[in-house]
């Protein structure tokens, strides 16, 4: 996921969210997935 935030500098948390969404379909939580992204993003 960290790639994905960092590969991705100055989008928006929607749009990482659903490129981290679409390669990790079905295998993470969103709740999940939304707090690690906001870590990375700060």
């Amino acid at each position: 996921m960290k790639k994905i935030v960092e590969k991705n500098k100055g989008l928006s948390f929607n749009a990482v969210m659903g490129d981290v969404m679409k390669k990790y379909h079905g295998k993470i939580d969103g709740k999940k997935a939304a707090e690690i992204i906001k870590k990375y993003i700060k």
